[in-house]
């Protein structure tokens, strides 16, 4: 984080770390609350460790300039570790989209078979329909018939 700031003194880099590390905080407790398969739980231990040290890195740069002492030599493990938390969020990342496509895959699934489920649905009414028609028009013609064979003298 530290390295792409550019600030003129330790207290406003400090500040801004600590504003950017609270915002991580709270997006890390939030996802933490949602169900995580077993890939995403693995990735985001990873990438908690890596924020971890990140942070603890980025103290020992402030603690550095506040004392003025030489910290460039701290920047390139800072960018091995920010490119190790970028590639974690890129894993997370790419694991929600799999995920996203499997849920709406199982969604299409589900909806095409209430598709057919209201198809067969509405074959069987009409079916229904037709029966009761017919038994209708059947019970009237034998009543006709008996009607008609009746002989009056």
């Amino acid at each position: 984080m530290i390295d792409k700031a550019s600030h003129n003194t330790p207290m406003a880099l400090s500040t801004d770390i600590r504003r950017i590390n609270d915002s991580l905080s709270r997006l890390m407790i939030a996802y933490e609350k949602t169900k995580l398969t077993k890939e995403e739980a693995m990735s985001l231990k990873s990438l908690k460790r890596h924020l971890h040290s990140l942070n603890e890195l980025e103290q020992s740069y402030l603690n550095r300039m506040k004392q003025e002492l030489p910290a460039n030599d701290l920047k390139p493990e800072i960018g091995n570790l920010t490119a190790q938390v970028s590639a974690n969020l890129h894993d997370l990342s790419s694991i929600q989209l799999i995920v996203g496509k499997d849920m709406n895959d199982q969604s299409q699934k589900i909806l095409s078979q209430s598709s057919i489920f209201s198809q067969f649905a509405v074959v069987l009414l009409l079916v229904v329909g037709l029966i009761s028609q017919m038994l209708i028009f059947n019970t009237g013609e034998m009543r006709t018939k008996e009607v008609s064979n009746v002989r009056w003298n």
